[in-house]
């Protein structure tokens, strides 16, 4: 008799530019690791060089490919250097691995991938787009590119209805194969029973203070420079010792920042740990949460802080009206309006009982719809079903979307629905 074959895992290769700290570098260290538990012969491929996280991912089993070091930078972006440079890479490791699957993260990674990926005639071709599209206004060239190269993707995945919104109606994807998968958490490392004087005295700050994060590198996009102004033109009607735990990595913006705190006579009120490996920590030991972005595709700080109870105040950018429940897990307000924002911080600080109902309610959402596996029932449900040709899984699939838009509390347009408590 014959030895009955194996049937072999299906192979999945993950392009991105960097595993360095940053949101997608994040949702990938998640989601490789649970995609090999699941069956998937994952390689994560790094175009520019692998970066912090390939520890984490590496002792997870999934392999990692890539230069090793570097700079970390390409040249400009869409030029005919980076689209060289990186498809000449990612060509060898196609032929050799022979991945049934590619998905491109970010946009060096989907102009490379996208080449290589037609000259090694990879069967499934997926790109997941992980923000607004305004980087485009810079790079004209760069936007003709992509849009042309849409039409050789199998699927093309936005992680919040605003970013499949402008995929759909701004760059003619066509509906049938444009996809909606919200990024996820594990949300059972926040939130958990802590002792928050502990942590706080750790970090310098009172027991009774009433501390706000804001988790987002320090990245002029993020808004902090309005968050500080917000805080500032309340800083009378806060309580004494109030912080604010401006999370993240600098990205230029940090000497701009300090010197606006200290023109507004809050600088001893704003903490600047940098970027850390004990966030959960440090959301335990918050009261508010805040992200003043002036775009996004789908915040992981949102998911992070409302997994860790915290009521929210947002901007009302990408898919930040998506996760936070407007009057329910936190209040929305417009983008670059410090007026707005400080009438949300205030009342979130001044009405305790609010807020508490807010942040165990935005808690409560995290699980239930932004978990991590939720997020990997999403990828296997789609890498499965475009292998077997039957186009994006209906959980997915936004075919039958409808551009619906509702008032927001200020008045802005919110695109899409977002799903219910």
């Amino acid at each position: 008799m014959q030895a009955r074959h194996r049937k072999r895992n299906p192979r999945l290769l993950l392009v991105t530019r960097a595993l360095d700290i940053g949101g997608t570098e994040r949702h990938l260290a998640q989601i490789a690791p649970g995609l090999a538990r699941r069956g998937f012969d994952v390689t994560v491929y790094c175009i520019a060089k692998q970066g912090a996280q390939v520890g984490e991912i590496g002792a997870s089993g999934v392999r990692v490919a890539g230069p090793q070091s570097g700079s970390g930078l390409l040249p400009r972006l869409g030029s005919a250097a980076t689209l060289l440079s990186g498809a000449l890479g990612l060509i060898p490791e196609m032929l050799i691995g022979r991945p049934d699957i590619a998905h491109f993260f970010l946009p060096h990674a989907y102009l490379a991938g996208s080449l290589a990926a037609a000259i090694t005639q990879v069967p499934v071709r997926i790109m997941s787009r992980r923000s607004q599209n305004l980087y485009q206004l810079k790079h004209p060239r760069l936007a003709r590119l992509e849009r042309r190269l849409h039409g050789s993707m199998t699927a093309i995945l936005g992680n919040s209805r605003s970013v499949v919104d402008e995929l759909i109606g701004a760059e003619g994807v066509p509906a049938e194969r444009a996809g909606l998968i919200f990024n996820g958490l594990d949300v059972s490392h926040y939130g958990q029973a802590v002792n928050r004087t502990a942590i706080r005295a750790r970090l310098g700050i009172a027991a009774d203070a009433k501390v706000f994060a804001c988790l987002a590198n320090l990245i002029s996009y993020k808004g902090h420079a309005d968050l500080l102004a917000a805080l500032g033109s309340i800083k009378d009607r806060l309580p004494i010792s109030w912080k604010l735990l401006a999370i993240g990595r600098d990205g230029g913006a940090l000497n701009a920042l300090r010197a606006q705190a200290d023109a507004l006579g809050i600088a001893d009120n704003i903490c600047w740990p940098g970027m850390r490996r004990d966030v959960s920590d440090m959301l335990a030991a918050s009261d508010i949460g805040a992200l003043a972005s002036h775009e996004e595709g789908f915040s992981n700080a949102i998911i992070e802080s409302m997994a860790s109870g915290l009521p929210m105040a947002v901007t009302d950018v990408g898919g930040n009206a998506e996760a936070v429940l407007h009057g329910q897990t936190g209040l929305v307000t417009p983008p670059r309006d410090p007026e707005a924002l400080a009438g949300s911080l205030l009342r979130l600080a001044s009405d305790g009982a609010l807020a508490e109902r807010m942040g165990q309610a935005g808690r409560r959402r995290a699980a239930k719809h932004f978990s991590i596996d939720s997020c990997l029932d999403a990828y296997e449900a789609t890498y499965r079903a475009l292998m077997a040709g039957e186009g994006l899984p209906a959980s997915v699939a936004v075919s039958g979307f409808v551009n619906a838009r509702r008032p927001s509390p200020a008045g802005a347009a919110i695109t899409g629905l977002a799903p219910a408590l």
